[in-house]
Formats: C-alpha cells, sequence, structure tokens
C-alpha cells in the first residue's frame, strides 16, 4: 500500500514537473516570436511604405494595417494580440507600436507576454542602407564573357582579379571605362584588360 501511495505520489509530481518545464518553454517561445516578429514587422511596413514601395500606403491609418496584417500573418499562434500605437506618422516615415500576447498555458492559466515595442523611424532604416555597384572585368574590350564580376558597396576598394592569360600575349594591366580602380566604388565599371 505504501509503495502505491510514493508511486502514486511520484506520477503526480513528474506530471507537474512536465507542465511547468512546458509552460516556461512556451512562454519563452512565445516571448522571442513576439520580440522578433514585430521586430521585422515594423521595419518591413515603413519599409515598403517609404523606402522601396512596393505597393501603396498613403496614410498612417494604411500604415498600421500593413503592420498588423504582418504580424498576424507572422505569428504562429493561438493566442490574442494586442497592438498599442505609440506613434504613427507616415509622412515622416515613423511606426512605433508595443504588442501584448494574451494565451491560455497548458496549465489552464492566463498568460501574458508584454513586448517593450519597437519603434522605426525611416532615417535610421534608410542610414543602414549602402548603395551597391557592379565591377565588371573583361578579358578584352569587345568581350561579353565576363573574366570576373564584383558588387560593392558604394566607397569600397576595388579588389583586383587574377591576372588574366592569352596565347602569345602579355597581360598588361586594366583599363576601365569610366573611373580608375585606385578610386573608391561610386558607380558602375566595366574593365578591359590590356595585352602586348
Amino acid at each position: 500500500m505504501r509503495s502505491a501511495a510514493t508511486f502514486f505520489v511520484t506520477i503526480i509530481v513528474g506530471i507537474l514537473t512536465i507542465v511547468m518545464v512546458i509552460t516556461m518553454t512556451g512562454r519563452m517561445n512565445r516571448s522571442t516570436e513576439i520580440r522578433s516578429n514585430t521586430d521585422s514587422a515594423a521595419e518591413d511596413t515603413v519599409s515598403a511604405a517609404k523606402v522601396t514601395e512596393k505597393y501603396t500606403v498613403s496614410n498612417n491609418h494604411e500604415m498600421l494595417s500593413d503592420f498588423a496584417e504582418s504580424m498576424s500573418m507572422a505569428m504562429d499562434s493561438n493566442g490574442a494580440l494586442e497592438m498599442k500605437v505609440m506613434g504613427v506618422n507616415f509622412d515622416k516615415g515613423l511606426l512605433s507600436v508595443n504588442m501584448n500576447e494574451k494565451f491560455t498555458n497548458p496549465n489552464g492559466n492566463a498568460g501574458l507576454i508584454k513586448d517593450s515595442g519597437r519603434t522605426v523611424i525611416l532615417n535610421k532604416l534608410t542610414e543602414d542602407q549602402v548603395e551597391t555597384f557592379t565591377i565588371t572585368f573583361y578579358k578584352n574590350e569587345g568581350d561579353t564573357e565576363i573574366y570576373k564580376k564584383y558588387i560593392l558597396n558604394e566607397g569600397d576598394t576595388i579588389p583586383l582579379p587574377a591576372e588574366p592569360s592569352q596565347d602569345g600575349k602579355t597581360f598588361t594591366g586594366w583599363v576601365c571605362s569610366t573611373g580608375s580602380l585606385s578610386d573608391p566604388v561610386s558607380s558602375d565599371m566595366e574593365c578591359y584588360g590590356q595585352w602586348n
């Protein structure tokens, strides 16, 4: 009889431990999910509306609707999302929101994840975007076959490719249609091999 009671208590403690672990793990997963999705949805919304202009967003209401739609599609949750708008200004590219998620834990208790929020300002978003340029090298002027191609950020130094070879000719260097290989990248360039 005593071993049956010990067994029963062990089973109960085991079940409670499993429920606690599932609850804590679920809470951490939900917290990570809401934080990362709030960040990406806010940045994508401002970027789509003001930078890339992927589609038409013309006012504050449409900007918030786009954010809410992005969040609802991104969240893999059976909870209720609450959005608190801290600030929105379509003209200035500003979106500031706090997201909360209410849910039911496996033990039946109500749970709440409060996100610290996310603010996206267009100036900060566009500062991170660096223009890129293509530097294309050909063995000979007029060639259509590319010898080497680099896609570099504005201001980068252009790396020189390995010297090409041609039967009976000596490679003497690269000549570019615009700019110089020693200048920082500021535009697309095509460069051709020079031979003796």
